[in-house]
């Protein structure tokens, strides 16, 4: 029997043509067309459940494909590794913007709490329209899609969304890397058109006042962008952004790139990133700390044959003179061009080392337009500063040297601390009403502590009076309801209020030494 059905079987699947076999040749045609019929309707079982679509795939594609509906329907779905399936805590998921369309609501959460229960004829129905967050998603953990269909689709939905979101990542950082790097001011020619902003009128009236203090109604207006005027950055930022304002670099020995002009014209910088009050406060920063290392190396090689011949005995290579280290800016300003020999002026491109070139052409021009002072304008040593470092005239400073080779010449005194050549009355001055001014401050802090101190004692002693006072009535009282003749409760009001007076009497005598004080 075993072996007639499976012949009988085998036959009806390898071969599909109806007329291969005849009744005749069966040993039962009625068991045959069973047995067909059998075959048929179990085909036609295994298609229907094969093309048919869950519940869960139909929800996300009523959505319309939505990742917030994807991510409600994997709640509660785990991966092998213990981890949820769609965990939008972590990479790609947390990047989609806006969050909306990937973290649920709560809406969304009790919409498929409604919809699972229907699937399924939950008994009894839940009811979730009163249920925080927290409950419908312990809910909805608890009771996860289960059919194997829509467990499979909803896995390989989520390996392929997540596919799609890692490779559009990918593809936007790479092409965010080419545009940073096509709008980068790589070339000379940002840099050139930002130094030319500078020197326009009104820019330059701004670039050397820029450090000056401001009022108080300047400075109250400060974030009032309507009402106060433009810093010297935004003026040069709105500059540069101007196709009105075009520019090119005037000839120039300094570096063999400028011996022709160069166009600096807004065409040439239109496809670059544009200037904000930010990154050219940043540039000009970058710009003015590579150039005065550029100027201080400079100035201490002596430049050659023609250049200024410093006296550096000292083993730091500074300058000495009557055995003393002198900065005097008085005298030669520090990176001035003028009364140099053409070879000292040459020379300058070898200090460049890997440097961009055109902190030359920003050397020569500020010196040309009187801006060098302001731009490069050093601090004189560790404790010395200047009122304003945007004028150039500060005060000489003589420190005593730090070397063993000191030459002391016709009463040149020992010590020369605190003492100043040019200016010093001035800056003494100020010390003296910074004293002044520190010491007033400390006197009224100190003040202000005892006062709050006192304050704080007599609060202290009002408490302690009210409290005296509380423990007198309720004795009263409690001596009433209980008895007069009660000693132990007598002896312990008595004992409490003693306390109490004598913590009084010791805050006033505190309150009685710090108003002598």
């Amino acid at each position: 029997m075993s072996s007639s059905y499976h012949s009988n079987l085998s036959s009806i699947i390898l071969d599909s043509s109806p007329a291969s076999h005849s009744p005749a040749s069966c040993p039962d045609a009625s068991d045959e067309q069973q047995l067909r019929h059998h075959h048929v309707e179990k085909n036609a079982e295994e298609l229907e459940h094969e093309t048919s679509t869950g519940a869960a795939k139909q929800a996300y594609h009523a959505s319309g494909n939505s990742k917030m509906m994807l991510c409600v329907l994997c709640i509660g779905l785990m991966s092998d590794s213990g981890d949820p399936i769609m965990d939008i805590s972590r990479e790609p998921w947390n990047s989609i913007r806006p969050k909306s369309d990937i973290k649920p609501k709560g809406k969304d959460l009790v919409n498929e709490v409604l919809r699972h229960a229907d699937a399924f004829q939950l008994t009894p129905a839940p009811r979730p329209n009163g249920w925080n967050t927290q409950k419908l998603m312990h809910w909805l953990n608890r009771n996860p899609v289960t059919q194997s269909r829509d467990i499979k689709f909803l896995c390989d939905e989520v390996s392929r969304v997540h596919e799609i979101l890692v490779l559009a990542k990918k593809e936007e950082e790479e092409e965010e890397s080419k545009m940073q790097q096509m709008l980068s001011w790589r070339d000379k020619v940002p840099y050139l058109r930002m130094i030319h902003c500078i020197l326009e009128d009104d820019v330059k009236v701004a670039y050397l006042k820029r450090n000056d203090p401001v009022s108080r109604t300047q400075l109250d207006a400060r974030n009032l962008v309507e009402k106060r005027p433009l810093n010297v950055y935004e003026l040069i930022a709105d500059k540069w952004n101007s196709p009105f304002f075009n520019s090119k670099t005037e000839v120039s020995e300094c570096h063999l790139h400028y011996m022709v002009s160069i166009d600096c014209s807004y065409s040439q910088v239109k496809d670059l990133a544009p200037a904000t009050p930010q990154k050219v406060r940043d540039k000009l920063t970058e710009m003015r700390t590579s150039l005065i290392r550029i100027i201080d190396n400079w100035e201490h090689s002596g430049q050659g044959d023609g250049g200024n011949d410093y006296n550096f005995d000292d083993e730091d290579g500074v300058e000495i003179r009557d055995g003393y280290e002198v900065n005097n800016e008085q005298e030669k300003q520090f990176g001035e061009l003028k009364d140099h020999s053409r070879r000292a002026l040459d020379s300058r491109s070898s200090f460049l080392q890997k440097r961009p070139s055109y902190l030359l052409y920003f050397w020569e021009m500020i010196d040309k337009h009187d801006l060098l002072k302001t731009t490069v304008n050093r601090r004189l040593n560790e404790g010395t500063g200047a009122l304003d470092g945007s004028v150039g005239s500060v005060p000489t400073v003589a420190v005593q040297s730090a070397s063993k080779n000191k030459r002391k010449t016709n009463g040149t005194p020992e010590s020369l601390d605190g003492s100043f050549y040019d200016g010093g009355s001035d800056i003494t001055s100020v010390h003296d009403d910074f004293s002044t001014s520190m010491k007033s401050l400390e006197k009224s802090l100190a003040d202000d502590r005892l006062s709050r101190l006192s304050l704080s004692i007599r609060e202290r002693i009002n408490h302690l009076n009210d409290e005296r006072r509380k423990y007198s009535t309720g004795c009263c009282s409690q001596m009433q309801a209980i008895g007069a003749n009660n000693s132990a409760m007598a002896s312990f009001y008595a004992d409490e209020q003693k306390a109490i007076e004598e913590e009084i009497n010791t805050n006033k005598d505190e309150l009685e030494e710090l108003s002598h004080k």
